[in-house]
């Protein structure tokens, strides 16, 4: 059985350069030696075997160690040895060893100019003088963080405005309107690729990896990663921030103190490295992350002169530039309500948050201050009040404030088909709180973009071939009992009302189920002009993947569903052609038809006719009597050296001075010329017109159903902005979330 005995026996620490030190660094590459000087002139201590504990939870055996300490902190190592006899001795000398990282888990904030104060001057609801956040990371955090990066959370104190709320602001539509204080980031849009002020409580910095090694004296200095003996040591990042208030700070206030700190809920290994490494290091006097240095000062000045008013669907309508992204859409119809904010902007197009909230008032009133007057003009001037109401937005939110500079509301139309519409408002604004104007109030204007109102049962509309079905009327042609000759209410007000009528919606039953069947093929099977979700089927049987499409994405009501079907169809597929068959020269004699005979025009007397080459005269028409064919030949003969010109300054000859030389290549018996011509043949002016029958297309464009135009073909007529397309997916979107406060006379 072994005895436990204490012995004093030194050992030497030193570090990665090998001379004594009793601390160093957390790094692969700067290890601490431990060697023993055992002085035993009794031969007592075994030489052989011994245990260092270097006071991390690690163990060695090794006569002279070495050892890396992962993290920072103060470690105690001591050393037990051994007899001959396998009897422990404890060491009774021990060593505390001192390790530090590298690189100092540390946050600095400093001024974007160099030099410049730490107190900011900053006018309120501005975008302006960023402070910029440099962070520096040791390696141990990094195995954590490397994915999502190091979060940074942003705190002020001492603001004029309430700390925006970002659930509010992300639930209500109103919220950005209201007076806050906040901090913004520059972002780049995806989907624009536009750089935007994005309203954030916390951010992520930059990252930059850091790699040591040893240089020639044993010093630790930066490297590159592909530098042989490299180690990892940290990272760096930075990050541009603004922070800004929409009131500025009261006379004799404080300013506003801006600081920043690690988001420690990130840091997966803090608490495990806490109740692990703690219990055997003793906690370093430098916090693992420590504080913030120093700190931000703002202070927020009045806004120049409120400029104008502008006016926008949502109040969304730039800070520091005008943006057009919210402006009223070009498509608004008419007994619809269109929402429209009125906000107040300086002459830098910032927001004054700062003052009242708007009260709209009717054009008859008298503006006093924080009032408004909202009016629509057209081309022709003012329009009446009695042709249009206007209505507050009967918002709340919690907290509301009555601050924010705005109004917010709807105008319904009650008139139609009027372009070039434009809202226009007029406001007194009280200046009270302005800096740089010695009047008490301002009148201030603005309008809005330009719009259309539409009638409320749309501008446009589309016929899809096959659908101009009256099942109705083919119901009640099977009348053939007397006793249902006179029940057109039953035939038309319930059978119709099922099957459809000529002017019914495309998606009653007849006219829908009638459709499907006629054209299964262009709907199922044909790429080109098939139904979105057969697409889909067509794409899955040929193995191509549409996973970033989903297809629950294109589940839509009926009328919905019916216009994404039809607009996803190339232009061209739906417009399809005219026939362009000009040889319609038979009349098929009694037979009715459009078309037959078309292109035949008067018969020419060959005894008086009278032609001119080059002219304007173009074709004619020849009809051969015995072969009972009809063809074109061409009465521009100048080319020719064989005609009698009758008059040779307008190049006329007569039709019966015809010779074979001029190519028309009459079939005439031998010696036939002259009048004698007629027994062979006719001659007709020809008729220059197509015979413009549809040809292929998925556009009935002679469905009464159809009001766009065959005309409007070129591609800016039919896509973009207020265009035939956007007008269509706008009135159905309109109709089919019942926007219109004429609903019940709208058919869904």
């Amino acid at each position: 059985m072994s005895t436990f005995t204490t012995e004093y026996v030194y050992f030497y620490t030193k570090n990665h350069t090998g001379t004594d030190a009793t601390s160093g660094y957390a790094l692969p590459i700067t290890p601490f030696q431990f060697i023993p000087v055992v002085v035993d002139t009794e031969n007592k201590i075994s030489s052989r075997r011994l245990v260092w504990d270097f006071g991390d939870g690690t163990q060695s055996t090794d006569i002279s160690a070495k050892h890396v300490y992962d993290f920072p902190g103060q470690y105690l190592v001591t050393l037990y040895l051994y007899d001959s006899g396998g009897n422990a001795f404890f060491d009774s000398f021990a060593q505390t060893v001192t390790v530090k990282n590298w690189i100092a888990d540390t946050l600095t904030l400093s001024d974007i100019v160099s030099g410049s104060s730490h107190n900011h001057e900053v006018r309120a609801s501005y975008i302006e003088k960023p402070f910029i956040i440099t962070r520096h990371n040791s390696w141990q955090t990094y195995n954590t963080l490397s994915a999502q990066g190091y979060t940074l959370n942003l705190y002020a104190s001492g603001s004029n405005s309430p700390f925006l709320n970002f659930d509010l602001f992300s639930k209500s539509p109103y919220a950005h309107l209201l007076p806050s204080a906040r901090f913004h980031i520059n972002s780049r849009n995806l989907f624009s690729g536009a750089t935007e002020f994005i309203a954030v409580s916390s951010v992520k910095t930059t990252n930059d990896e850091i790699y040591v090694r040893l240089n020639e004296s044993n010093e630790v200095v930066t490297t590159v990663q592909a530098h042989s003996g490299s180690a990892f040591a940290g990272t760096s990042g930075s990050r541009e921030v603004f922070y800004t208030d929409d009131f500025p700070t009261i006379s004799g206030g404080g300013s506003a103190i801006v600081s920043v700190m690690f988001d420690l809920q990130e840091f997966d290994d803090q608490e495990s490295w806490n109740s692990g490494v703690y219990k055997y290091v003793k906690r370093p006097e430098q916090a693992y992350l420590n504080q913030v240095p120093e700190t931000i000062q703002y202070t927020f000045t009045s806004q120049t002169s409120s400029h104008k008013l502008v006016i926008t669907t949502n109040g969304i309508d730039g800070r520091g530039e005008e943006i057009d992204t919210f402006n009223i859409d070009v498509n608004q119809f008419q007994e619809n309500r269109i929402p429209f904010t009125v906000r107040i902007k300086d002459v830098f197009n910032y927001p004054t948050k700062y003052i009242s909230q708007l009260s709209a008032v009717p054009l008859t009133a008298t503006l006093v201050n924080n009032t408004v007057k909202v009016a629509i003009l057209t081309g022709t001037g003012l329009v009446s009040e009695t042709l249009y109401d206007i209505e507050p937005d009967m918002y709340s939110l919690t907290g509301e404030s009555l601050s924010g500079g705005f109004w917010k509301g709807y105008i319904i139309p009650h008139f139609s088909t009027t372009e070039n519409v434009t809202l226009s408002a007029l406001a007194n604004v009280d200046l009270n709180f302005y800096s740089v104007s010695s009047l008490s109030s301002e009148v201030v204007v603005g309008s809005s973009n330009t719009f259309n109102i539409w009638s409320d049962n749309g501008k446009y509309n589309i016929g899809k071939v096959n659908e101009d079905v009256n099942y109705q009327q083919k119901f009640k042609d099977l009348r053939f009992q007397e006793s249902l000759a006179d029940t057109d209410r039953f035939f038309d007000d319930f059978i119709g009302t099922i099957v459809g009528a000529l002017t019914s919606s495309p998606n009653t039953l007849g006219k829908r189920t009638h459709e499907k069947i006629s054209n299964f093929v262009t709907n199922i099977r044909s790429p080109d002009t098939c139904n979105v979700n057969a697409l889909f089927s067509l794409a899955e049987e040929v193995g191509l993947d549409l996973a970033e499409f989903e297809r629950n994405k294109f589940t839509s009501p009926p009328d919905f569903a019916r216009i994404i079907d039809i607009l996803s169809i190339k232009q061209s597929k739906l417009w399809g052609e005219r026939n362009q068959f000009k040889e319609n020269f038979n009349d098929i004699g009694n037979c009715e038809s459009a078309y037959y005979g078309n292109n035949l025009g008067t018969e020419l007397d060959i005894a008086t006719a009278v032609l001119t080459a080059g002219g304007s005269y173009g074709d004619i028409v020849l009809y051969e009597i015995f072969s009972r064919e009809y063809r074109t030949v061409s009465s521009d003969l100048l080319s020719s050296t064989f005609v009698d010109f009758r008059n040779i300054t307008n190049q006329s000859y007569e039709l019966s001075s015809y010779n074979t030389h001029w190519g028309w290549g009459l079939a005439l018996p031998a010696g036939v010329s002259g009048l004698e011509i007629k027994e062979y043949y006719k001659f007709y002016n020809f008729v220059d017109t197509a015979e413009g029958t549809q040809l292929e297309g998925m556009i009935n464009w002679s469905d009464a159903l159809t009001t766009v135009v065959e005309t409007v073909s070129t591609r800016n007529e039919w896509f973009g902005d207020g265009q035939v397309m956007d007008n269509i997916l706008t009135y159905e979107l309109f109709k089919g979330l019942r926007l219109f406060t004429s609903a019940s006379d709208i058919e869904y």
